[in-house]
């Protein structure tokens, strides 16, 4: 219990140095910035720190009044999570990643701001951190709260008043980290989404009968693939990208200026694909399987058989394309496996894969025999693939 109020008196004093340190100065020094993203991360950074100095108040009466033993404090966790967490932790939390990449442009660009913050970043009142670092810390406090709750309910005998407490604080401080993570999730599916069709994607060999976007529509899985156009092996690269409801075909080409762009040659909503696995010798190709068409952009239907290179990519993509949830498997499969610690950090690069770091607690709900595994975070439920090399079983 001790370690929720340690650990929200250190939150706060980094809260406090990103606000006073940081923001402040950059305000006070930079005057024309100060109506922009500076003023709103300040904004929002002031709100956050509100609802935590309430929660720690609450925390060090509890301990002042019942020290030193101190009966429960996961009563005051439940009555700050949905009342008074949730709204302000969602706001920062939805715009940060926006935030960052606006910050890091405005350093990039600008000398004076540059300079300043690299002096700002040099201050031992920092731990000569960067600023950015301090800008991840609200998205890091929620979502590991439930981790510190489950700790405290490890140490509750079942049935007992104490434990039921703990279980009511930690069904809302997950649920606050799943709305949380879903509507990040739903801003960085957005801007990954809108960022492809600014920049990367060409509709002239293609004609869409209908608006590509829409906020209900982002990116499920997006990559190279090796089309195999015959049985003699005459194969092509193309770049397939499999949105919520529809398919895109496209190739890869290289301008003279402005890099990689991708001309989009035929479409399909993905309700009218079909996918699966196709035998391996019939094309001399490794892991190939084909993907069924059942009406493209002519109306017409088309088969293609593409290849990867190992199993798991090829069942990643199939489920892709089918949009596969297996949800009652997944909940037969809790029963039989086994909690696994993360022993070191894993960054995403494709959105079906689960990003966590040292200290997360994954349950393992699928194992591929090349060694990538399907997973949830215990802490906020977040499901996608991973290696196996990132986790140990606990």
């Amino acid at each position: 219990m001790f370690e929720v109020l340690t650990t929200e008196e250190s939150y706060l004093r980094s809260m406090s140095v990103l606000e006073e340190h940081f923001l402040q100065a950059i305000l006070q020094h930079n005057a024309l910035i100060g109506h922009g993203v500076f003023s709103c991360l300040s904004r929002y950074t002031r709100q956050i720190m509100e609802v935590s100095v309430a929660f720690l108040e609450d925390l060090q009466r509890r301990v002042k009044e019942q020290s030193p033993v101190i009966s429960d404090i996961c009563d005051i966790i439940e009555k700050h999570a949905l009342g008074n967490f949730l709204d302000p932790y969602k706001t920062y939390c939805k715009e940060v990643n926006a935030h960052s990449r606006v910050v890091k442009s405005v350093i990039a660009q600008n000398k004076e701001v540059r300079e300043q913050v690299s002096k700002l970043e040099g201050d031992p009142k920092c731990s000569r951190l960067p600023m950015t670092s301090f800008l991840m810390l609200p998205m890091q406090r929620i979502t590991r709260l439930p981790l510190l709750i489950e700790r405290i309910l490890s140490h509750r005998e079942d049935e007992s008043e104490c434990f039921q407490s703990a279980m009511k604080a930690l069904q809302d401080a997950r649920k606050v980290a799943n709305i949380i993570n879903e509507s990040v999730r739903d801003e960085e599916r957005n801007h990954d989404f809108e960022e492809v069709l600014r920049e990367k994607l060409t509709f002239d060999r293609c004609k869409l009968p209908f608006p590509l976007r829409s906020k209900s529509r982002w990116i499920v899985k997006q990559g190279d693939l090796t089309w195999i156009r015959s049985k003699e092996a005459k194969i092509s690269q193309r770049y397939i990208i499999v949105l919520t409801d529809v398919l895109l075909i496209a190739k890869r080409r290289q301008r003279r200026v402005g890099g990689v762009i991708y001309d989009v040659l035929n479409y399909c909503m993905r309700n009218r694909v079909q996918a699966e696995e196709v035998e391996d010798n019939i094309y001399d190709k490794t892991e190939a399987f084909s993907v069924l068409l059942l009406e493209d952009k002519d109306g017409q239907e088309l088969e293609m058989v593409f290849s990867v290179a190992t199993p798991s990519e090829r069942t990643r993509w199939i489920e892709a394309f089918h949009d596969l949830r297996f949800d009652k498997w997944l909940k037969e499969l809790y029963r039989k496996k086994g909690a696994f610690d993360v022993c070191c950090l894993f960054n995403a690069s494709q959105p079906d894969e689960l990003a966590f770091e040292a200290g997360d607690v994954v349950r393992v709900l699928r194992k591929m025999p090349d060694g990538m595994w399907y997973g949830e975070t215990s802490h906020d439920a977040r499901q996608g693939w991973f290696p196996s090399s990132c986790v140990e079983e606990i």
